[in-house]
């Protein structure tokens, strides 16, 4: 059976939801049409809309609605609550899976006040930052208790040209700081035959710095198929803990496209993707094309708007 998608099931939801009201509605009817017929119904159903091309995922659609009302009563609660908690763990269940980047611009504490309430109220999986942030961050969490929450720092953004000194005393500066998960920019020319050693060595002394939270991050524009094989080679050896692509300003369809060649020769290690997708559709569309978890700065923007979109009242957001 194929796997519902967040986005596609809470849309369904709430035409089924519409439809459902809909067919519950009492269709008045005058004085005048019952004496000249008797036969007139006081209240009647509208017919619903027919279906075309039912398929065994719309009837299980339709039975889940169905079951709103039972669950409601089961639970004590009403129906749009439960609707609402639906929306939400939806939405939330999206959220899980993206990050926020905070890395080329200024923002302001009151900005970043709201930026780490509104992520944690959708229960966003990270903000990541430039390590000059950090402290900012920090104080954030620290207002938030903490619990449950992630934030990582990207290094040497946006071409990874320093050298790998720096690169190290920048990830020990951040562990200290306490960030959850570290992921370190490297050349895309080190990706190649002649020098993919050099790269191999310099993945696994990246790896040792924070077991389990740190990845590498490429500019995926500037790399082929082939440099894409060495560089998902050379980080399965590494046990590195992820692989981040930078699409940058890349339309949706060129990251798919691309996700597709890495997807030939994807490993254990999750893939990331760097890129500044602005939809909930843009993202379903990646998500669906491979990625493990998406990056972009417009990742608060999106939960924001499917809070509004589906009317989900039981949180608020700044």
């Amino acid at each position: 059976m194929a796997t519902k998608q967040p986005l596609a099931l809470i849309e369904n939801q709430a035409e089924n939801l519409a439809d459902n009201k809909a067919e519950n509605q009492i269709v008045p009817v005058n004085s005048s049409e019952l004496s000249a017929n008797s036969n007139v119904e006081v209240a009647k159903k509208p017919k619903r809309k027919a279906k075309t091309k039912s398929s065994a995922s719309d009837d299980v659609r339709d039975n889940e609605f169905d079951g709103f009302p039972d669950l409601a009563r089961l639970m004590n609660k009403s129906v749009e609550e439960i609707r609402d908690e639906f929306f939400l763990f939806q939405i939330r269940k999206l959220m899980s899976k993206m990050a926020k980047t905070v890395i080329r611009f200024s923002i302001s504490d009151k900005q970043m006040e709201k930026l780490f309430y509104n992520a944690k109220t959708l229960e966003m999986d990270e903000i990541v930052v430039a390590p000059a942030y950090l402290p900012a961050c920090k104080k954030q969490v620290s207002k938030l208790g903490g619990d449950g929450f992630k934030v990582g720092v990207i290094v040497d953004f946006p071409f990874g040209e320093s050298t790998l000194k720096s690169k190290i005393a920048d990830v020990k500066e951040s562990v200290k700081v306490g960030v959850d998960e570290i992921t370190v920019m490297m050349p895309s020319m080190l990706v190649n035959k002649e020098n993919v050693k050099l790269f191999k060595k310099q993945s696994v002394k990246i790896a040792r710095l924070k077991k389990n939270a740190v990845g590498i991050a490429l500019n995926a524009t500037d790399l082929g198929e082939e440099e894409i094989k060495l560089a998902i080679k050379a980080v399965n050896k590494s046990k590195l803990a992820f692989l981040t692509f930078v699409f940058g300003t890349a339309t949706v369809s060129e990251v798919v496209d691309k996700m597709a060649v890495v997807n030939k020769y994807k490993g254990k290690q999750q893939i990331f993707a760097l890129a500044n997708v602005d939809t909930a559709e843009g993202i379903m569309t990646l998500f669906n094309g491979g990625v493990d978890k998406i990056l972009t700065p417009y990742a608060d923007s999106i939960g924001e708007e499917l809070i509004r979109k589906f009317k989900v009242k039981s949180v608020k957001l700044k």
